[in-house]
Order: structure tokens, then C-alpha cells, then sequence
């Protein structure tokens, strides 16, 4: 039986007349990254493992590892960081909550200081946060409990089943809104309003299903609003109504529906989208402005979505639901700013995200997406013109991350990693060569053995890796950066048949080429 080995070559260049380059950061070991403003340390990372959490600073240098202890067989979920909030030290305190392995919901809160000290807080299915409102007392919420800050006092802990958020008055008078998630609608009490020193004000009796609260999203008057859509009919096409309620009673909205959401995009303003089935059968998509409550644009048979165009332009995007890649991209007004194809390599396209003058500064809308194309997995960056600007052979995801006081940075995410670029306008702008790469003989000798030569001259090879279509490396090999020619040798006896990426990085872990190897036998 003989062993034959085919190759299709694809390369993957460095930025080519781009004003906007992406430098190489860190690679971290694992996807679970984040990056968070802390009180006193500034701008950190923060790798999570299930139950241990690793620190890094600014420039990824370790800091601190945290190991949490749930009760064994559990899993840690949601973290908040504080160095000033718990108490008045200025060592770092983690709250975290942790679940049961089988999927049960949320049933565990604990603060865990800089001396490795556990304190269990009292846990409900919503998740701990703190509550810092301008001009008002910071706190802790967890569950049904309501703790003071500094120290982690318990302040007040209301039923065991209720959800309880800090919603203060427009006037600045503290005010706490409870009500119970686990009771039967018939058995549902209403939503109760509390003062500041958690007296009891009034009780809304209205549907349980009316839980986006908000205060003059729907108009100017001082009265909460409660908005959500309840069930009506299991005959009615529309079998479902949006409803927003006053906590007078008074009803601001009633319209038959589908289903219908609340985008919440700051600082951009509140958009109310809501589906309907019209009458000949279509399925209608409505956008609604809210205050005053008036429909911006309808579409038919449409996905509409909206995005925060670097974080303060507002836009959306509109594809027909029989898969087309067609794009329309509308602005703030519904003006149509332009009618998209995907290029046809990359029509099975996910995650899409948009960005304008993140990786050029030509003022092009700039589009990053996962995709899968030739049997693997990409992450692909193009401007609306089409052209190329990054591929990321292996990705899975990708990411601009923007913060406010912090500098944009771009993560892309592997099965096993995730690596971190930095956007560089102040690099020069140059084109860089194609490095050769060759792969002999085609098919490969009887002995399975693998000759590879690579020639890189304007920029030199770092590593090159054998890798499965998981991203799990196979082989591995240092390059002598000085050296344009490189030769590899390597059999293949002990690989079982299927396809393969060699793949060729500079220094600072970008991708300069690949070859796709199916390896049969």
C-alpha cells in the first residue's frame, strides 16, 4: 500500500498597501480571553480556565494566577474584578458565581479576597454586579441580597426567589424594583418598588413577561415603562403581542407580533425591532424608533441587523432569508449607502462585524466574518470593494475589541488559543514578496517521506507547523530567520489518512503562507 500526498498552495500575505497594520501581541493558550479596565491597575487580560483565572498586564506579562474553589464537580461562570470596590486595599478581589456540571441554573456566589479568603454571598439565578449610580452609595447585588460597599455588608435580602435591580428615579432618589421569576403567571404578585432603605413603595400588577424596564425610553414623563412581548393565541399567526406598559397601568404600545426584541446598543439610541406575518403571508421586519414611538423602515422576508459602526455610527444591514449573500447597508436614516455581494469564495459567511478605518484609513466599510472554504475554516477580512486585507487560515472567530480609555485591539480566536494584534498606522507601507514554498515529490515516495523547501527572502519564515484541520500540531520546526532557503524533511507513515495545513509564520505568529495536504493512503 502506498502513501500519496497532494497539495494545494495558498498564500497568505502580510498587509500589502495598507496604511493599518496588524502587529503580532501575545498568543494566549486557551479562547476564554477578555479584556478588562481595572480600578487601579488599568488595562489588563484575563485568561479564564473553568475555575482558575490568570492576570496579565497591559503588556501580557503574567501577573497573578487565582485558583477558585466551588464545590468539587462544579463550574465557575461569571467573574467581576474589583482593587477598590470590596474593600479599601488596593489588592485585587474577585466575585464569581458557579454551577452545577448537569446544567442546572446558577446556584452559587463567592468573594474571594487577595489573602485567598472565601466569603459566600447569598446567589438567585441573576448574576452579582455592582451597582455604582452617580451621586449614590456603590453596592453589591447578588441574587436577592443587596450588600453595602466597602466591606461586602448584607444591606437587605429580599424572597429567596426574586430578581431585584437598582433602577434609580431620574430625581436621583434610590430605588430598588423586585419581583419573584419563579411563580406561575396566575401567582405572580406584580413588580414591587422599594425606597432607598428598602421600604416598600407600590406594587405594577402587570404581565410577568414585561421585563425590559427602562425610564423615558418611550416618553418624558417620570413613570417606569415595561416592555416584552406575551403570549395571545396558538391560532393567530401573530400569536404573540408587544406590549409596553406604564407602571400607571396606561398602555403605550399593543401590536401583534411574531416575536420582537429591544437593541440596546449605546451610545447609540434605543431600537425597538418586531416581526409580523402580514396578511399575504410574508414575514414583515419593523424597526421602531421609541421616543416618540414611530415606525423608521419595514422589510419583507429580510434579516435585519444592527450595528454600532466603531462604536458611534449606526448601521444596518439587510440579507434576504433564502441565503443570498446579497448585503444592503443602510445608514442612520434608512438611506441605502450600498448594495453588497459576498465574493463568491466566502458565501458561507458567519460572524460578520463592520468596522470603517480599523484596518485602512480609506474611509471603505471593512468587513470580518468566519467562513468556510476549501474544507477549513477562516477568518477573512475584506473591504466593500471586496478586496483582501487578512486571512486567517484555522481561526475559528475574530474580534475587534474597543474599550473606552483603551486602545483598539484585534483578537483572534484558534481551537486552542487566541492570539492579540495591536492596529499600527505608523507603520510604513510596503508589499511584501510571496514566500516560495514547495512540496516533493508529488505524490510522495513509497517511504512516505515529505521533502519541503521554502525560498523567503523579504520576510523570513520563523516557524514552520504541520498542523490537523482541528489546529492541533502534528510537527513543528524552528527557521533560521537569516537564512532564504529552507529544507525540511519529514515522514508521514505515522499519520492516519486525511487532511493536513502546513503553515509558514514570521516572528510575530502572522501566517505567510499555507498548504493544504490530503494525505491518503
Amino acid at each position: 500500500m502506498t502513501t500519496k500526498l497532494t497539495g494545494l498552495l495558498a498564500f497568505l500575505l502580510l498587509p500589502t498597501l495598507l496604511t493599518a497594520q496588524l502587529q503580532w501581541e501575545h498568543r494566549y493558550p486557551g479562547i476564554n480571553l477578555e479584556r478588562r479596565m481595572l480600578d487601579l491597575s488599568g488595562e489588563v487580560y484575563l485568561l479564564s480556565d473553568n475555575c482558575t483565572l490568570e492576570l496579565f498586564g497591559k503588556d501580557h506579562s503574567p501577573r497573578q494566577t487565582i485558583p477558585l474553589d466551588p464545590t468539587p464537580g462544579d463550574v465557575c461562570g461569571y467573574y467581576l474584578l474589583s482593587e477598590t470596590n470590596v474593600d479599601t486595599d488596593p489588592e485585587l478581589e474577585v466575585v464569581y458565581s458557579w454551577a452545577l456540571v448537569d446544567h442546572l441554573p446558577l446556584n452559587g456566589s463567592v468573594l474571594r479576597d487577595n489573602n485567598g479568603q472565601n466569603k459566600d454571598l447569598i446567589y438567585g439565578l441573576n448574576q452579582p454586579s455592582f451597582s455604582m449610580p452617580p451621586g449614590l452609595a456603590p453596592k453589591l447585588l447578588s441574587g436577592p441580597a443587596v450588600y453595602s460597599l466597602p466591606g461586602v455588608v448584607l444591606e437587605h435580602e429580599y424572597g429567596a426567589n426574586d430578581f431585584v435591580y437598582r433602577i434609580p428615579r431620574t430625581n436621583g432618589a434610590d430605588n430598588y424594583l423586585v419581583y419573584d421569576y419563579e411563580v406561575d403567571d396566575d401567582k405572580f404578585t406584580g413588580f414591587h418598588f422599594y425606597d432607598g432603605a428598602h421600604q416598600w413603595i407600590k406594587t405594577v400588577k402587570i404581565s410577568p413577561e414585561l421585563r425590559t424596564v427602562s425610564q423615558h425610553s418611550f416618553n418624558q414623563d417620570d413613570l417606569f415603562e415595561f416592555a416584552g412581548t406575551v403570549w395571545v393565541s396558538n391560532t393567530d399567526p401573530n400569536s404573540k403581542r408587544l406590549l409596553v406598559v406604564q407602571e400607571d397601568g396606561t398602555v403605550l404600545q399593543n401590536l401583534p407580533c411574531t416575536s420582537a426584541r429591544l437593541d440596546r446598543q449605546p451610545p447609540l439610541p434605543d431600537r425597538y425591532f418586531a416581526q409580523d406575518q402580514t396578511p399575504q403571508g410574508a414575514l414583515r421586519t419593523r424597526v421602531f424608533q421609541l421616543a416618540p414611538w414611530e415606525v423608521l423602515e419595514e422589510f419583507e422576508n429580510k434579516y435585519v441587523t444592527r450595528y454600532a459602526l466603531n462604536g458611534q455610527e449606526e448601521l444596518f444591514v439587510v440579507q434576504p432569508k433564502n441565503g443570498d449573500s446579497l448585503l444592503q447597508i443602510y445608514d442612520a436614516t434608512f438611506s441605502l449607502l450600498r448594495v453588497f455581494t459576498m465574493p463568491k469564495p466566502y458565501q458561507h459567511f458567519w460572524d460578520l462585524q463592520f468596522t470603517r478605518n480599523a484596518f485602512s484609513q480609506s474611509g471603505l466599510l471593512e468587513l470580518c466574518f468566519s467562513n468556510f472554504r476549501q474544507g477549513e475554516y477562516y477568518v477573512t477580512c475584506i473591504d466593500e470593494s471586496g478586496a483582501l486585507l487578512y486571512d486567517f487560515p484555522l481561526a475559528r472567530q475574530a474580534r475587534v475589541d474597543r474599550q473606552a480609555g483603551m486602545e483598539d485591539r484585534f483578537f483572534v480566536h484558534y481551537p486552542d488559543s487566541t492570539v492579540v494584534y495591536r492596529f499600527d498606522f505608523s507603520s510604513a507601507v510596503t508589499t511584501v514578496s510571496k514566500p516560495e514554498v514547495r512540496l516533493f515529490p508529488n505524490p510522495v515516495a513509497p517511504d512516505g517521506a515529505i521533502h519541503i523547501r521554502v525560498v523567503s527572502k523579504d520576510n523570513p519564515a520563523h516557524t514552520a507547523r504541520l498542523c490537523t484541520v482541528t489546529g492541533a500540531r502534528v510537527q513543528s520546526w524552528a527557521l533560521d530567520p537569516l537564512a532564504e532557503i529552507h529544507h525540511l524533511d519529514f515522514s508521514t507513515l505515522a499519520l492516519p489518512a486525511g487532511m493536513y495545513w502546513i503553515q509558514l509564520t514570521d516572528q510575530r505568529g502572522l501566517s505567510l503562507a499555507t498548504m493544504k495536504c490530503v494525505l491518503t493512503k
